[in-house]
């Protein structure tokens, strides 16, 4: 017993090896070594079934060689789960020693042994097995009971005179000695720990993913319990106490753990435990691997899939919403035609119900950009230009105690987008920043290029590396708080008082920019004001001077027109404009109408359609 453990990890892997070697060859000589060994060994499966056995193996379970070969290796423990576990454990990791199980014989009565096991492979480095070896601990456990007695009985300084307290010593340096040798080459970070006394061991990798090193954490169980997060705390200690009472197979459980420098990391603890014949847990070992990286992946997974979602209802909302103000609109239009101009009041009511039906429209196209759904028509501008072109309009709308100015370097910068869009993304942050200016301040716009290399677009939250023009709006106002800013771009979010924003401003603003294959970013603090910086990729050709276009006369015929539109209100108002116009006009309600209609008239000049419809498009 006592050369066992003393054996080092190291030397107990060879051992493995070698005892696999032998038996996996398949010859007389070498089954007389296998049959010779006092320990049982078992040759297991990819499935988890006996392939071979000793003459130990059939004394320990009573069991002859005939009845093992092609039954299920995790029958055989008073533990099945844990069993299943450990067999587990061996795939993952290519080998388990010391596992703690207990063999149940044929007639009832269990041994409790140390399982040690490793992978077989075959010349293509496949796994196609596990051999597995078990060391009898009756006489170790009878050792720990008549310990546990004499600490209960004479205390503990009685047993400090004792060679038994020495063994028990022994026993722990040469287990910490394995953990140290599992974990080399590992990322994860082992801590152990005495169920009783309170008192822990950190590994060294333990305390660097906490931003620790040295003798800086003492050793300790509350100083792990203390450093979890208030959020996960209860959900940790109750994962732990189904485990310690044996209600669940294993520890394991996503938490997160205070960081030196105050901030949390995301952590998956696991762990396992050494019990007495009692069952009663007295130590407790398992490692830490820090998961903050993937936990962010999963989040931006998470706000991807919401922002998509939402992307999709606003643009369905917006298509449908644009078939209402198209007939509201082009009515008004007709009804403004027919009122004499010397009627003030009808004329000017008219008017306001087009102006209410132009900022609906303006609405639409908002929605549109937000989910990303608009059609866009790009053209090569110059930033200077566009901000240029929209300065007189946002010095209106700040007004004359907030100080405006632009700040633009010498060289022209070009970008390819819609105008009209990456105006409406001035104009909407000149308002909140507004808003956040009260008592009057200062608005700033600046410009110039940038250029973010390869490996570090994604903390521009772009897609590719490159040459990018950066557009800063910067205000002096009362800022945002670290919690708000993290879905600030986030629909219907708003820090404003209740009718005074619908909250759709900054997420309308993030899908035209991500539209224009770029990206924005918010930086603020309280008091001090809020910075917005937008990144659109530079465009390296030319801006070609646009010839104003001259005003053409409405046009009139008498031709035939077929109208394919599905929307009853849009159907009408085609029909009717066209009609005024001296048009004879066909109407369809769906594709197959459509078509039916064109085959039953040779006269028909036009087909104007809508380009999904129903029943076929």
């Amino acid at each position: 017993m006592a050369e066992y453990v003393k054996m080092t990890k190291a030397e107990l892997i060879e051992e493995l090896r070698r005892e696999k070697k032998r038996f996996s060859v398949a010859n007389s000589s070498n089954r007389s070594l296998i049959e010779a060994s006092l320990d049982p060994l078992v040759a297991i499966g990819q499935d988890g079934r006996i392939t071979d056995v000793n003459a130990a193996s059939e004394e320990v379970t009573g069991y002859c060689r005939k009845e093992l070969i092609g039954t299920d290796f995790c029958d055989y423990f008073t533990d099945s789960d844990a069993a299943i576990f450990g067999y587990q454990q061996v795939f993952k990791d290519g080998f388990v020693c010391d596992y703690p199980l207990e063999i149940r014989h044929r007639d009832g009565h269990t041994t409790p042994v140390l399982y040690s096991a490793t992978v077989c492979r075959d010349e293509a480095g496949n796994p196609v097995g596990v051999i597995a070896a078990a060391r009898d601990i009756v006489e170790r456990k009878q050792l720990e009971e008549e310990l546990r007695r004499a600490q209960d009985e004479l205390g503990k300084s009685v047993l400090e005179q004792t060679g038994r307290l020495e063994w028990t010593a022994e026993a722990l340096r040469a287990s910490e000695e394995r953990y140290a040798l599992a974990v080399q080459g590992s990322n994860d970070g082992i801590w152990d720990f005495n169920i009783a006394t309170g008192e822990a061991y950190h590994s060294p990798r333990w305390k660097s993913i906490l931003g620790f090193e040295g003798d800086e954490i003492p050793g300790n169980f509350k100083e792990w319990e203390t450093r979890i997060h208030p959020e996960e705390y209860q959900l940790v200690m109750d994962r732990l106490k189904a485990y310690l009472d044996g209600e669940t197979p294993a520890f394991e459980v996503e938490h997160r753990l205070l960081h030196k420098d105050a901030g949390y990391r995301w952590i998956l603890s696991r762990g396992a435990c050494l019990r007495d014949s009692q069952g009663r847990p007295y130590r407790m070992a398992g490692s830490i691997t820090d998961i903050t990286e993937r936990k962010k992946l999963e989040q931006q997974l998470l706000q991807a899939q919401k922002m998509e979602s939402i992307g999709i209802l606003a643009g369905g909302l917006a298509h449908e919403f644009n078939n209402l103000l198209t007939a509201v609109s082009g009515f008004g239009q007709i009804v403004q035609e027919t009122i004499p101009e010397d009627d003030e009041l009808s004329q000017e009511s008219i008017g306001q119900v087009l102006k209410a039906a132009e900022r609906a429209t303006e609405l639409t196209r908002g929605l549109l950009a937000f989910g990303r759904k608009q059609i866009l028509s790009p053209k090569p501008v110059h930033i200077d230009t566009l901000i240029r072109n929209t300065s007189r309009l946002i010095q209106r709308i700040i007004g004359e105690d907030i100080e405006f100015s632009i700040d633009s370097p010498g060289e022209k910068l070009t970008i390819k987008a819609a105008p009209g869009q990456i105006e409406q993304v001035l104009m909407n942050l000149a308002t909140n920043a507004r808003d956040a200016m009260p008592f009057g301040g200062s608005l700033t716009i600046t410009t110039k290029q940038v250029i973010i290399k390869g490996g570090s677009e994604g903390e521009y939250d772009l897609s590719v590396p490159g040459r990018y023009a950066l557009i800063s709006v910067a205000d002096t106002g009362t800022g945002i708080d670290k919690k708000s800013v993290g879905t600030i771009f986030e629909p219907f979010y708003t820090t404003k008082e209740i009718g005074m924003g619908t909250g759709l401003g900054l997420s309308i603003i993030h899908g035209i920019v991500k539209q224009h294959n770029g990206s924005i970013l918010v930086s603020s603090e309280v008091g001090k004001g809020t910075t917005f910086n937008i990144y659109l990729p530079l465009y390296e050709g030319h801006v070609v001077a646009e010839k104003s276009k001259m005003a053409e006369p409405t046009a009139a015929g008498t031709e035939t027109v077929l109208v394919a539109e599905d929307e009853d209100i849009v159907r009408y108002f085609i029909k009717k404009i066209l009609e005024k116009a001296g048009y004879r006009v066909i109407v369809a309600d769906n594709g197959e109408e459509a078509v039916r209609r064109f085959e039953e008239h040779n006269d028909i000049s036009l087909v104007l359609s809508d380009v999904v419809m129903p029943r076929k498009n």
